[in-house]
């Protein structure tokens, strides 16, 4: 592993596919191709459809009172899952041996040296808060009648400064 982002060629994401990657032990390099494979999928459309329908169908719910409702729990399940399941699949498919759940464990772990709008979004799978914030913020970039898909305001920035991600 050099340490290097490939590009979207279909070539060079089957050589992604084909790299076989120890999870259980994330050097930094093993992690950064998980980050680099998840931003893939993050500027994706199908993460987009995925989650822009959750928060249009359940944004109403949510406000910035510390208050929370019950309802926020159920969301967040449901967001959870359909977002892991979406991140999940397509890691399995580039990186053999991928376990989300381990991966998640290894995420919060490394979270106060991590930065990023990539990492917030990740974060919202194990953060009630973070969760919550998004909700919130999307309303108020709707109520602004700013654009209101969240991929539109996701800049993806290196964790290394010798991975150079182009968009």
């Amino acid at each position: 592993m050099n340490g290097t982002r490939r590009g979207n060629s279909s070539s060079e994401a089957s050589t992604d596919r084909d790299t076989n990657v120890d999870i259980s032990a994330y050097s930094g390099d093993e992690f950064d191709l998980v980050i680099g494979c998840i931003e893939d999928v993050v500027v994706g459309d199908s993460f987009a459809r995925v989650q822009d329908s959750l928060l249009d169908r359940y944004a109403h719910h949510f406000d910035a009172r510390e208050e929370n409702k019950l309802v926020y729990t159920e969301v967040f399940r449901e967001y959870t899952g359909a977002i892991e399941r979406l991140i999940e699949v397509e890691l399995e498919t580039r990186i053999p041996g991928f376990r989300m759940r381990e991966f998640l464990l290894e995420l919060v772990r490394r979270r106060d040296h991590l930065d990023g709008d990539v990492f917030e979004m990740l974060y919202t799978l194990t953060d009630f808060v973070a969760f919550k914030e998004m909700f919130v913020d999307y309303n108020r970039m709707k109520g602004s009648g700013q654009e209101t898909t969240l991929q539109e305001a996701i800049c993806v920035t290196p964790i290394n400064s010798s991975l150079a991600v182009t968009l």
